[in-house]
């Protein structure tokens, strides 16, 4: 598992915590491949889970590319 926060921080670097996970949330939205293949891994976006599961931080880096 990782945190959002931590997955989030780690694309937007310059952002605070809360900030880089409003502003990933917004990129997985607006990513329709990424939101499918998300929801078909079980992900839902309305879950309060501060967590990602493995799967869905591997698909993320694998739609938004792997965080620098």
């Amino acid at each position: 598992m990782i945190l959002k926060n931590e997955l989030a921080l780690q694309y937007f670097p310059h952002l605070k915590a809360d900030a880089a996970r409003k502003q990933l949330s917004r990129y997985m939205k607006e990513n329709q491949p990424l939101s499918q293949e998300l929801r078909l891994a079980g992900y839902n976006p309305g879950r309060k889970s501060i967590y990602f599961t493995p799967r869905e931080a591997e698909i993320i880096k694998k739609h938004l590319g792997a965080p620098a």
